[in-house]
């Protein structure tokens, strides 16, 4: 049950990255397969060549953009329960982000590595905002319960969050004003 729990938690983190860069969810789930044990489908970011990937700059944007979706999972994972938490389960994950990273530093490991260190400490960073936690919070325990959440019910409930964060603030500036 808590491994679950935590699987909902890391497609939850991948799913609130996304919406944070502006990427169309397709859907979550926690309904394992035989290569992993959760799902966050969007968008279709990389545009791959005869050549490769496409590097332009907007091709080296949607690039950054991918590698912090596949990271965010597993940030989201550690801080919902850090004790619980194996690299094995962001294996996959890492490993893509790895040979994105890799392709858009034009195949220097050393700066690879330095690029990944930045973008994981980005991406845990963002996760761990306030407003941003609190999103990963009202999907995880809607995808534990339902087990499968379309695109358009994940991005209703990020954008409830939001929207009761932004009310709350209100409420607190109208009062700190009295």
């Amino acid at each position: 049950m808590e491994a679950l729990k935590a699987t909902a938690y890391h497609e939850a983190g991948h799913a609130v990255m996304a919406w944070i860069q502006k990427v169309r969810l397709k859907g979550a789930s926690i309904i394992a397969d035989k290569d992993s044990a959760g799902h966050c489908l969007h968008e279709k970011l990389l545009k791959i060549r005869e050549g490769g990937l496409l590097l332009t700059p907007r091709g080296r944007d949607c690039g950054e953009k991918h590698i912090l979706i596949c990271l965010a999972g597993g940030v989201a994972q550690t801080q919902f329960n850090p004790q619980g938490t194996r690299r094995s389960h962001m294996q996959a994950d890492w490993d893509e982000a790895a040979a994105v990273a890799l392709v858009l530093n034009n195949g220097d490991g050393k700066g690879t590595g330095i690029y990944l260190e930045w973008l994981v400490h980005r991406a845990k960073n963002l996760i761990a905002l306030r407003q941003n936690w609190l999103l990963v919070e009202a999907v995880a325990p809607e995808l534990f319960c339902k087990t499968k959440l379309t695109g358009r019910e994940v991005e209703a409930l990020i954008r409830q969050s939001y929207d009761d964060q932004l009310l709350r603030q209100k409420k607190q500036v109208k009062e700190n004003r009295l």
